[in-house]
C-alpha cells in the first residue's frame, strides 16, 4: 500500500510542475443567453439582444446585435446608458439601469425617440433577471405578476407618412 501511495505522490507532484510550467489554468469562457428580440416598422434590421453571465451566473455584459454587427457592453455600462439604435444622429433607442446588480438583475429603463420634430422621448420599464439557469426579461402585468418575454416591438410614429420616432412598445 505505501508503494501506491508514494507512486500517487510522485504523478501529482509531476502534474503539478507540468501544469506550472505552462503558467495558469485559462478561466471558462462566459456564456452569452438570449433575452429578447426587438423589431420595428420604424426601422428594417431586428435588434438581438442577450446577456453573458460567468460559470457562477454573474451578468457581466449586455450583449446585442444590430445591423449584423455585434457590440458588448460590460453590465456596469448601463448606469450612464447604452445607445441600442441611432438613425441620423439620433439616440433612437438607449437601455439604462440606476440599480442593476450582476447576481440579482434589475430594472431597466428603454428611453426611445418618441418624435424627432418635438425632439420629445419615452420610456418603457422592464426588469432582467436570473430565471433558474438562464436569464429572462419581464414586464409588471396589469394583475402585478411579472410576465417573462422574449419579443419586442416598438410601433412607429408617422406623421404625414413618414416615421418621426416610436409610437410605443409591446413586449410578447
Amino acid at each position: 500500500m505505501k508503494l501506491k501511495i508514494e507512486s500517487l505522490s510522485r504523478v501529482f507532484a509531476i502534474a503539478g510542475v507540468m501544469l506550472g510550467s505552462f503558467g495558469a489554468l485559462p478561466a471558462f469562457a462566459d456564456t452569452t443567453l438570449p433575452l429578447f428580440t426587438a423589431t420595428s416598422d420604424a426601422f428594417s434590421n431586428s435588434l438581438d439582444v442577450k446577456i453573458s453571465v460567468d460559470v457562477n451566473g454573474a451578468a457581466t455584459s449586455i450583449v446585442y446585435t444590430a445591423n449584423g454587427k455585434e457590440q458588448s457592453f460590460g453590465v456596469e455600462d448601463l448606469a450612464q446608458g447604452i445607445v441600442l439604435y441611432q438613425a441620423n444622429g439620433e439616440n433612437v433607442i438607449t437601455l439604462s439601469s440606476a440599480n442593476f446588480s450582476s447576481t440579482l438583475g434589475g430594472n431597466i429603463n428603454v428611453r426611445y425617440l418618441a418624435n424627432a420634430v418635438s425632439n420629445s422621448y419615452g420610456n418603457f420599464v422592464f426588469s432582467i433577471a436570473p430565471q433558474g439557469q438562464n436569464w429572462g426579461s419581464s414586464v409588471t402585468g396589469s394583475n402585478g405578476t411579472q410576465q417573462l418575454f422574449t419579443t419586442m416591438y416598438l410601433t412607429a410614429k408617422r406623421v404625414l407618412g413618414q416615421v418621426v420616432g416610436i409610437q410605443s412598445i409591446s413586449v410578447k
